[in-house]
């Protein structure tokens, strides 16, 4: 391999092939000794020569010649040859993961998003995913669907198309547009519903779903109130999507809003619950997070409960 490397650099730079020749051929290199001479042959170097200036333009690489041999350096760090494949995969992840993260239109979903691996666990191994909401969720983390709203031109008016709201977003078709509301309340039930799934039973806990807190005299209907009545704890489960960026003081309200509900009730704290708490669950249109998000209850200091493993 050595010796032909050495072939194709001496016929293309007409002299004799110096390391630093050697490296600057393989940097795929077009000034000086290269510039002028061509060849009209293919082979393993030249077509190497190829890849690595086009590489070169995503990330870091170049390649170093000396007496140890020939060896390939991303981001400045020599790379061994077993492990070749993997860091120019390695890289490449990186590039586009720049490249998605400077995209100007992802707005709250993304820094929502980013917060827990939950909330891309379908990335890698499509559980829960069908083919048609793959297709949907990158353009809806993007904003890049084609809503009124949504399109950087002017195109006149933004209103709805369906009910005249005056901004026809993604978060407004999907979330609060009339005409959607049977299809969100779905989506609402299959996430409370899935949850409800997997909670522990016992005979010392109660579960409601969609019911009043028992002994409350609140209409407010949580989706899922576990009741344990040995350990005396209440839980309140609401799922709820995110109307700001990071979750800030409209969601807090809700969620202070059905804690006061628990604790108003004298019979639950007194004779069920000695530690109430509240665990709020997104079910964002574009698949935000599926754990409770910390930061929303920094303003609280009753205990928060744990999401079952």
């Amino acid at each position: 391999a050595q010796s032909t490397l050495q072939d194709d650099v001496r016929q293309k730079t007409k002299q004799p092939p110096t390391p630093e020749i050697v490296k600057d051929y393989l940097d795929g290199s077009t000034e000086g000794i290269f510039k002028d001479n061509s060849v009209t042959y293919s082979s393993i170097w030249t077509r190497l020569r190829i890849s690595t200036r086009h590489l070169r333009r995503l990330f870091s690489m170049e390649w170093s010649c000396d007496s140890a041999g020939i060896n390939l350096l991303i981001d400045e760090q020599r790379v061994r040859p077993a492990d070749v494949e993997k860091q120019l995969k390695n890289a490449f992840h990186k590039y586009l993961a720049k490249k998605l993260a400077a995209k100007p239109d992802q707005g709250k979903v993304f820094n929502v998003a980013s917060l827990s691996a939950a909330s891309n666990h379908f990335l890698k191994n499509g559980n829960f995913t069908r083919f048609a909401e793959w297709r949907f969720i990158h353009k809806a983390r993007l904003n890049v669907v084609p809503l009124r709203g949504s399109l950087k031109f002017n195109i006149g008016s933004k209103s709805c198309r369906k009910c005249e709201y005056s901004n026809e977003t993604l978060a407004h078709v999907l979330n609060h547009c009339g005409t959607h509301m049977a299809a969100a309340t779905k989506r609402h039930n299959a996430v409370a519903g899935r949850l409800e799934k997997v909670l522990p039973r016992n005979d010392h806990t109660s579960i409601y779903i969609n019911q009043a807190v028992p002994g409350s005299n609140s209409d407010l209907r949580p989706d899922i109130t576990v009741i344990d009545e040995k350990n005396r704890t209440a839980t309140i489960i609401d799922t709820l999507p995110f109307p700001s960026k990071a979750a800030k003081w409209p969601w807090k309200k809700r969620v202070a809003e059905r804690r006061k509900s628990t604790l108003a009730s004298n019979n639950l704290s007194r004779n069920a619950a000695s530690k109430p708490s509240v665990m709020p669950l997104s079910s964002d249109h574009s698949a935000a997070t599926t754990r409770p998000t910390t930061p929303a209850f920094e303003d609280f200091e009753s205990p928060i409960a744990t999401p079952p493993s």
